[in-house]
Parts: structure tokens; C-alpha cells; sequence
């Protein structure tokens, strides 16, 4: 992969709710998808998340005596209770596998966090955080084996190759309280799933904050008019690719709305291109649903644990195994996704004080 370049230099190379899904990149599916600045300028299978089941079986057991007991009683049991709310991601196909049960747990709780800022229209699904990991790194990060390494690599960065002069430098400016300069690059290097791609997201969300640079209006009203209908996952690669302050993505807004990819170059055509690809493949594949064994919990717990040191993670566990049904990782990933979004109580938002005090920009 193109190693993602300083902030301070113009480079110009280079969604999911909160219901998850499996997307296929076509054009029929609308994936609702640097430079400096002046002012201190540094470096969707669709899931139907449904209502719960309510628990209740109303039940006529008819009127009557004693005397007639021997009589049928009619009972009506009502309207079955809906199925629990279910989540597909691939689990192998062609070229792939899904490394590990942190590694689903990881992408459902870090694309489910880009749905949470107000009126956010840059978002992607679980399965574009993998093939965006399989198209950088090919998750040689954590020695997963067949059809991954044997053995882990020392790139720094990890599986997302994330790079610490931009994503990691703006995830400290931005949002200090979950980010740590002296966090890099251990925090993210090797098989750290949760705490990778946890700050890829973040750090695209950091991208967007300040993609008013290019046109000084709301990146969301862009989005939602852009008749390019992969825009949202598209600009998202680029700040992957070139990082937040990307220039192909300033470049987008004025010159390619039509197709983000015209303003691409050949390097960061061939990344996202490759992404977009991988999710086609991705698509076909069967459901994930193995079984979620303590071991994988508890890693996965210890993994996020840095990012919200203010948690009862004690109660936190609780939640997440109370939500556990042992139905496999379809049923149970996302209820216990839910239940530890519930326990963290930090929905991502416009961090409104930091983004103002380095970049005098307002929360739109």
C-alpha cells in the first residue's frame, strides 16, 4: 500500500447505520457515502436491527364455571415475537477468511460508531473495514493463518497500516480523551482488531470534521448530493489512503461529484478499486455465526478497555455475557455490540472544543 503521506504536504494520491449489513458496491446500491489549512494547519445482506422480542404471549383462556371445564377452551396465543435482530458478515470465501471472532466484533462496534454523530452521511459497513484491511495488509498484522501469514508482521501500523503523523496526530488533537500521543504505534500494531479499527473510523470522522476546508459548507449536504452513489465509502478511502487532511478528497467536492474516482490517481484508484472489489467478493460469502467463547470476550474487552478507561468493565462483561444467547455469532455479535455500546455510554459526536481550538471550526 502507498505508505499515507505527512499532512503538510499536498499529496494527491491516494455507509452503516445503526443497522448492519453486508454492502455489494454497485451502482444500484447507494452506499450514501491536505494539506493545510489557515488556520493552524498541521500536519449494507441489510439487517433489520427489528424491535425486541416482546415476551409477551397474550393468551384467551374463555369464560365459564366450574361446571363446564370439560368444555375445549379456545386459546389465543397472539402474534408470534419477532426474531431477534441478526448481523451477516462473510466467513470465508475466495481468498478469504474471517481472521478472528475480535476481528467481527471489532468492525460491527467500529462501523456501528460513524452512525452516531448527528446528521454524519460518511459512513461504512463492517465489510468495507475488512476489505479495506484485506486490500492494505492482507491481515498480516496478526499471523492468522490460512489464507493470512503464519506469523504476525512488524509493519507499523497494523492491519490498516494506520500512519502516526496524520490519522494517529489527528486522533490526539481531536479527541484527547480517548487517544494518547504516547499510544502510538503500540496500540494499533499487531492483532489489535478492536483499538485499530476503532481509530480508523474515528479518524475518518476526523477527515470529514474538516473536509469544509474545500468549499467552507457542511461535507454532509455534499454527501447527500452527490450523485456519485459510492461517495460516502469512496471519500472514506481516501482518508484512509492519504489520510484526514487528504487532498483528493478536498479535490472531490469541487471537481467530481459525479465520480469520486476521476479525481483519484493511479495509486489510490488501485486501493479503492480494490476495496470495492473485495466487497463483491465479501457479498457472496456465507454468515459468519461461530460461537463467542469467553476467551474471545474477555480479549475483545481488553482490547477497547484503553479507549474508555472510565468504564466498570466488570459491569460491562456482565451486560455483554447477560446478552449472550449462544446462538452464534450472527444473533449474539450484535446483541452484544449493543449491550457494550449501552455500558460505554460514549456516542461518537463533533468534538466541539477541540476542533475549534486548533482549527477555529464550529460543529455544523
Amino acid at each position: 500500500m502507498h505508505r499515507l503521506l505527512h499532512p503538510l504536504l499536498l499529496v494527491a494520491s491516494l455507509g452503516c447505520t445503526r443497522h448492519t449489513w453486508l454492502d455489494t458496491p454497485t451502482r444500484a446500491s447507494a452506499d450514501a457515502e491536505a494539506t493545510t489549512t489557515e488556520a493552524e494547519e498541521p500536519p449494507q445482506a441489510t439487517i433489520d436491527t427489528g424491535d425486541p422480542p416482546s415476551g409477551d404471549t397474550g393468551r384467551d383462556t374463555g369464560g365459564g364455571t366450574a361446571a363446564d371445564t370439560d368444555t375445549d377452551t379456545a386459546k389465543d396465543t397472539g402474534p408470534a415475537p419477532d426474531p431477534p435482530p441478526q448481523v451477516c458478515l462473510p466467513k470465508e470465501t475466495d481468498g478469504f477468511r474471517m481472521p478472528s471472532t475480535r476481528w467481527a466484533l471489532s468492525v460491527l462496534m467500529a462501523s456501528r460508531r460513524l452512525s452516531e454523530p448527528d446528521g454524519n452521511r460518511m459512513q461504512v459497513s463492517p465489510t468495507w473495514l475488512l476489505a479495506s484491511a484485506w486490500q492494505t495488509d492482507t491481515f498480516s498484522c496478526g499471523g492468522y493463518g490460512t489464507p493470512w501469514s503464519d506469523t504476525a508482521s512488524e509493519v507499523e501500523g497494523g492491519c490498516f497500516q494506520l500512519q502516526g503523523t496524520t490519522h494517529w496526530y489527528e486522533l490526539v488533537r481531536l479527541f484527547p480523551d480517548q487517544f494518547q500521543s504516547d499510544g502510538w504505534p503500540a496500540w494499533v500494531d499487531g492483532d489489535s482488531p478492536e483499538r485499530s479499527s476503532l481509530a480508523l473510523v474515528q479518524a475518518l470522522y476526523a477527515g470529514h470534521l474538516l473536509l469544509r476546508r474545500a468549499t467552507e459548507s457542511d461535507p454532509d449536504t455534499w454527501l447527500t448530493q452527490s450523485t456519485d452513489p459510492l461517495a460516502a465509502s469512496r471519500i472514506a478511502a481516501f482518508f484512509h489512503f492519504e489520510g484526514p487532511w487528504s487532498a483528493t478528497a478536498s479535490r472531490a467536492l469541487t471537481s467530481c461529484n459525479d465520480n469520486l474516482l476521476d479525481c483519484a490517481d493511479s495509486s489510490l484508484l488501485h486501493h479503492v478499486e480494490g476495496i470495492e472489489a473485495k466487497q463483491v467478493l465479501l457479498a457472496a460469502a456465507e454468515c459468519y455465526d461461530d460461537p463467542i467463547p469467553d476467551s474471545d470476550l474477555d480479549a475483545f474487552l481488553e482490547g477497547i478497555r484503553p479507549i474508555w478507561p472510565h468504564v466498570d468493565w466488570t459491569e460491562a462483561r456482565n451486560r455483554a455475557l447477560d446478552a449472550r444467547t449462544g446462538a452464534g455469532f450472527a444473533i449474539d455479535g450484535l446483541a452484544i455490540v449493543e449491550a457494550l455500546e449501552a455500558a460505554v455510554d460514549a456516542r461518537l459526536s463533533c468534538p466541539a472544543e477541540t476542533l475549534w481550538d486548533h482549527y477555529r471550526y464550529s460543529c455544523y
